[in-house]
């Protein structure tokens, strides 16, 4: 009895060795895994910074990308009210400080350091009126600023209004998950500087210069995409006061700046047209059934503008009234109103909406039921630059 007692004693030990050193494999195995895995999703996440620098200001966005998923995160961002054109100092005024924010971020949220992230600074419309040789060595200073805070340089140049706008419908239907779908949305955008209007179309570029062919996720898209340089809200407004009659375009007791505000939505209307019609690519537009069959997201300037009259789902009645409503007011009446609003520039207010009014309805002639403010979708705002981080960044490429 004895010797079996010990026998199985025995044999009931050896099996805990056994479960023992088969477990410890097993966790071995899960660990080495996980491991694995992780290392592999972490090789093909990476960190992008871009910059806007745009005729208003220089905007700085820091997007985490994962390019095996195509899923691009915008994590944190940076604004200065500078001109990238107008700095003197690029380094100090503008690129020490912007990174210096981004590179703090960077290190407390996500351990990452400067030197694992690249930063591209694009220019747009404001770049657009300097010089080749003014943008080369502007360009030349901002990428010694990168290399000195010990980030990887990226692209320095400007884009075109073309690209702009389309890395605009790129991000439009990226957020709004119509990129893999047949009906995606086009985009009206007003800048500081320039005006930007795309929409997909089953043209190719051979047919028209105008169309931008696309890849994402296998799926090709033909972009038709235009700029206009000098219908952005600044440079437009600019052109209005130039005008002998531009007093009809700003409230009553507005009187500064050379203007004596006496508004009135009839010939302010004139005024604007007269504007537009030194821009007859538009009308070239109204001629593309493409375009009357697509629907916008008016968004940046216009979105302001459209918001700041309370309208949403446009139509041409309904923002004529809103117009005739408040700008009908004295100028301390709407800057009580703005207070609730949006208060940058409220002299321009009922000037811009006249814009709007008279490029969407008059002149493009877009049915009321196809453009719609946009300001953020699916809680994420509207950047040209994420469509540009998303181009740049084709999976596996």
């Amino acid at each position: 009895m004895l010797t079996i007692k010990i026998a199985d004693k025995f044999i009931k030990n050896f099996n805990n060795k056994i479960s023992k050193i088969f477990l410890f494999f097993v966790l071995m195995a899960i660990a080495s895994y996980s491991f694995h895995s992780y290392a592999n999703v972490e090789k093909n996440i990476r960190y992008e910074v871009v910059f806007d620098a745009g005729s208003s200001g220089t905007r700085a966005y820091l997007y985490q990308i994962n390019k095996d998923v195509m899923k691009i995160t915008p994590l944190f961002d940076v604004e200065k009210k500078l001109p990238l054109e107008k700095v003197d100092d690029i380094k100090t005024e503008l690129i020490n400080p912007m990174l210096g924010e981004i590179a703090t971020f960077l290190l407390q949220e996500h351990q990452i350091k400067p030197d694992e992230v690249v930063v591209s600074i694009l220019g747009t419309a404001g770049m657009r009126k300097v010089t080749e040789s003014q943008q080369k060595e502007i360009y030349v200073r901002a990428k010694e600023a990168v290399s000195d805070n010990n980030f990887k340089p990226g692209e320095f140049r400007t884009i075109s209004g073309q690209e702009e706008g389309v890395y605009a419908w790129v991000d439009v239907n990226y957020l709004n998950g119509t990129l893999e779908k047949k009906k995606t949305k086009g985009i009206i955008e007003i800048g500081g500087s320039s005006a930007q209007i795309a929409f997909a179309t089953d043209k190719t570029k051979h047919q028209d210069d105008n169309i931008m062919s696309i890849k994402i996720n296998d799926i090709n898209h033909n972009v038709y995409a235009v700029s206009f340089l000098g219908l952005g809200s600044n440079d437009f407004n600019l052109s209005i006061t130039e005008k002998s009659e531009k007093d009809f375009c700003y409230p009553k007791e507005y009187n500064e700046n050379n203007i004596s505000g006496n508004f009135s939505l009839e010939k302010c209307s004139a005024i604007v047209d007269s504007i537009l019609t030194q821009f007859p690519n538009l009308k070239k537009l109204t001629q593309n059934k493409e375009f009357y069959n697509s629907e916008f997201f008016a968004i940046s300037g216009l979105y302001q503008t459209l918001n700041f009259f309370g309208m949403k789902d446009e139509d041409k009645t309904g923002l004529t009234n809103k117009i005739k409503d408040l700008c009908k007011k004295d100028y301390s009446d709407i800057v009580i109103y703005s207070e609730n609003r949006d208060k940058y520039n409220t002299f321009n207010k009922c000037a811009n909406a006249v814009f709007a009014n008279e490029l969407l309805f008059n002149v493009l002639n877009l049915p009321s039921s196809h453009i719609k403010a946009m300001k953020k979708i699916n809680n994420t705002d509207i950047r040209w630059a994420l469509g540009y981080a998303i181009l740049s960044n084709k999976p596996n490429g």
